[in-house]
């Protein structure tokens, strides 16, 4: 991939105000070079008149409007000079300390805006995305590629930018007051820069390709590593990921480690080049002006300043070239995912069940007609299914593993979109849609309070006390919470180790009734529970029967015996529908006989 097209690439991603903000800033880039010229010429005449200043006056006499500048003494002409030329060097220094923070901070705003844009990306994407890629790889994303780029892409680009003006100007200017040396001199750096860069580009870029590869190495390790910690711990595996962990720590250091030695390593070269270059221009200029020092001191002081411009720049401008060279793959890493397609999903729910449609008002609250879902293997795993579900009802779905119960779950919920067929959902008597929440097997708990966890997502401020206490009260937790010494305030620990199993699903009953769903859905909620916590959490469903349409998909028929009708699936169709004790009587080799 070209440098041109990186550029372009870029700057198809930059929004609107991002582009504007960077032509404000090119119009500062090139004010600053201007500066900096302007203040490198300013010392000429000073030390003109330093060195002949009989000859700065014929000079000054000659030109008409600075013929006042005649009345001055020698002595108060140079001190004159010197002090506009300090005062104009002072103006440059400021402009281009203020230019610096200008390319830092907006360099420093994409990488976070990066972060921010594919955070919003990613949480507004659909559960089908979010089970196709590796949470590991999304969060080295957010936190290292993002940040890789502003500080490695980003930043190198905008230096540079300001610097090739810098370079540019200066070039100009040496052009226009010797057009030999400029050319000359400009072409023998240009030549030994491109050269270096032909020989190092390739290197950089591998170097870069390992630099991501070894980031997304590390962070599925480390993922791995600390959420598998308990097992770890008891199979005494734990060297394991500490060898791996450390070995691809090698390969990332060594790859940075390179990509900088080959940045800044051929700068010793252009020091020896520069000090070659300097003292052959200062020869040539002396035998050009028959050994005449005074006369040469203004121009070989200007070429001097110059040089403690231009040549820094030169490198920085290599430098720049050798940093985004080595890290342009951070970009192509998340290119793709900064520009998902996600507007408008504000409801990624809704926006999934694309052929969901109201029901009339009628009792019914689930109406599904014809569904049918495959995987992108093919693999069907609901086949024409076809139900309807009554408002209030506790409807329960059995089958042996593979039969499609939690798929279809994921369906109703909207995190899988249907390959055919519909869904219809009911709605309130205000004509709003029906609220759902939905508790899984595995629960999720963050490393926060009670209170956080029961209204997960909702922004603190918007917490109410009162609906976190109703809900513990309804998943039969409030005597627990009231025993402890904080409250709602209790700290539950990383993933909740601080509670039981039966105590964790109660949580998460309790998140689900804080949002006052028209319909819970429990996904093998109690198959991971003793009996006597599943007791517990059966006995929490069932006191929700009435005030919730709720649909229990479970292994255990203990589960499921006080449903109002049960849907049997096998193969991902509907093999059957009853109550618990019809299809104990026509299928007691599944739900096992009545005697």
């Amino acid at each position: 991939m070209s440098f041109l097209s990186l550029l372009r690439d870029i700057y198809k991603i930059f929004s609107p105000p991002q582009r504007r903000k960077l032509y404000k800033i090119q119009l500062l880039i090139f004010m600053g070079a201007v500066f900096e010229i302007t203040g490198v010429v300013s010392v000429m005449p000073f030390m003109q008149a330093v060195g002949d200043p009989e000859a700065l006056r014929d000079t000054i006499s000659n030109i008409g409007y600075l013929d006042f500048m005649t009345v001055y003494s020698a002595r108060e002409l140079i001190i004159f000079l010197g002090l506009t030329s300090l005062l104009i060097m002072s103006v440059s220094a400021i402009c281009s300390i203020y230019l610096t923070y200008r390319l830092a901070i907006f360099s420093a705003s994409i990488g976070v805006n990066f972060a921010d844009r594919l955070f919003e990306n990613y949480m507004g994407s659909s559960w089908s995305f979010h089970a196709h890629r590796n949470s590991a790889d999304m969060t080295k994303h957010i936190a290292v590629e993002s940040q890789r780029f502003a500080d490695l892409v980003m930043l190198p680009i905008m230096m540079m930018n300001s610097k090739i003006v810098l370079v540019s100007i200066f070039l100009v200017a040496f052009v226009i007051q010797d057009p030999y040396i400029a050319i000359v001199a400009g072409l023998l750096f240009l030549f030994v820069y491109v050269i270096l860069y032909i020989v190092v580009k390739r290197q950089l870029a591998e170097n870069g390709q390992t630099i991501s590869e070894t980031y997304s190495k590390r962070f599925r390790i480390l993922s791995e590593g600390l959420t598998g910690i308990r097992d770890l711990i008891v199979l005494r595996r734990l060297e394991g990921y500490s060898r791996a962990f450390n070995k691809h720590g090698i390969m990332l250091s060594r790859a940075k480690g390179l990509n900088v030695a080959l940045a800044q390593g051929p700068r010793y070269l252009i020091e020896l080049l520069a000090f070659g270059s300097m003292t052959g221009i200062v020869l040539y200029l002396y035998m050009e002006n028959d050994g005449n020092i005074g006369g040469l001191l203004a121009i070989m002081t200007a070429y001097a300043l110059a040089g403690l411009k231009v040549l820094p720049s030169v490198q920085q401008i290599y430098v720049a070239f050798a940093h985004v060279r080595g890290n342009s793959e951070s970009f192509y890493i998340i290119r793709d995912d900064l520009v998902l397609d996600n507007e408008g999903r504000s409801d990624i729910r809704q926006a999934i069940v694309k052929k969901s449609y109201p029901l009339p008002e009628t009792n019914v609250v689930i109406d599904v007609r014809n569904l049918t879902f495959s995987y992108e293997d093919n693999n069907i795993a609901i086949k024409d299914m076809s139900f309807v579900v009554n408002s209030g009802e506790m409807v329960g779905f059995v089958g042996s593993s593979g039969s499609g119960k939690s798929t279809l779950m994921d369906l109703v919920c909207g995190l899988l979109e249907a390959t055919s067929g519909t869904i219809g959902f009911g709605k309130k008597s205000n004509g709003s849609d029906l609220n759902m929440a939905v508790v899984h097997q595995d629960i999720f708990l963050t490393d926060g309070t009670i209170r956080d966890n029961v209204a997960l997502g909702v922004v603190i401020e918007n917490i109410c006390d009162d609906l976190v206490l109703r809900a513990l009260e309804s998943s039969h937790l409030a005597d627990v919470v009231n025993l402890m010494d904080h409250g709602l305030d209790t700290e539950l620990g990383e993933r909740g180790v601080k509670l039981s199993g039966g105590q964790r699903q109660r949580i998460a009953i309790a998140r689900a009734i804080y949002s006052k769903p028209d319909i819970i859905v429990f996904d093998e909620a109690t198959s991971a529970l003793d009996g006597v916590s599943e007791r517990q959490v059966m006995n929490t469903i069932n006191s929700l029967a009435g005030e919730s349409t709720i649909l229990i998909v479970a292994h255990r028929l203990e589960s499921v015996k006080k449903c109002d009708k049960i849907f049997l699936l096998e193969h991902g169709v509907i093999k059957d529908c009853g109550t618990f004790l019809a299809l104990q009587l026509r299928h007691p080799e599944f739900f096992g006989s009545t005697k």
